[in-house]
This record gives C-alpha cells, structure tokens and sequence, in this order.
C-alpha cells in the first residue's frame, strides 16, 4: 500500500517564509489571559489552511482516474513526542461548513498583510 501511494500520489513540497513576531506576541498574549488553555501556533497555521483550501478548493482534491474529485473536509494529524509515548492528535474539519469564529483575533496589521500577499497576482 505505502509503495504504491508512493508511486501514485504526487508529493510536492513549497515552503515561505513570513514574519510572525506579531502573531507570536498576539499568542503569548492570549496564553497570559488564558489559563485554561494553551494556544499554539498550530493553531493559526490550521485556520490559515483551512481559508486557503477555501478560496482554492484544487488543492484538497484527488485525482479519480482521469477525474479531479473535490474533498470538502481536511484531516489533519500531528505528532507529537511526550513523556508517555508518541501521541497523534486527528482533526477533522469541514471546508464547506462555517466553522464558530474564534473571540480572539490576530492583530489587524498581520491580517492586512495576508491579505495583501494572497492578492497578488500569479
């Protein structure tokens, strides 16, 4: 199975760069009003995701023979290394469904700039 998702599916990689002091400080914000949870940056990397998979829906899609199939949900897992083993927290999110929106919400000036850099023309 593995050899031949190998095989099959096209793995792609991009990677950016971005300044995310103000988010960092936006996050370390949060967590210093809010004892009850600890908020990461998974998280907005996670919302951000999700409103780009939105706006460009081929990206969540896979490829049925010849047929571009549309997925309106993601899954998401991320492993993380704890004292009691390897654990894999999995989320399922709807890009169809409006999701509740967070009280908390990134500084406008980061918000201008994902904006302004999603604008630009390809």
């Amino acid at each position: 199975m593995l050899a031949r998702n190998w095989v099959m599916i096209p793995h792609v990689t991009q990677n950016e760069e971005a300044d995310v002091t103000e988010l960092e400080a936006f996050r370390k914000q949060i967590n210093g009003e809010r004892k009850d949870v600890k908020v990461t940056m998974l998280a907005f990397l996670m919302k951000a995701a999700v409103a780009a998979l939105k706006r460009f829906p081929q990206f969540n899609a896979s490829l049925d023979g010849d047929e571009l199939v549309l997925r309106d949900t993601t899954i998401w897992a991320s492993a993380a290394d704890t004292p009691n083993g390897l654990v894999v927290p999995v989320v399922k999110t709807s890009i169809r469904r409006a999701s509740p929106r967070s009280r908390a919400r990134p500084p406008s000036s980061a918000r201008r700039r994902a904006t302004a850099s999603s604008d630009r023309p390809r």
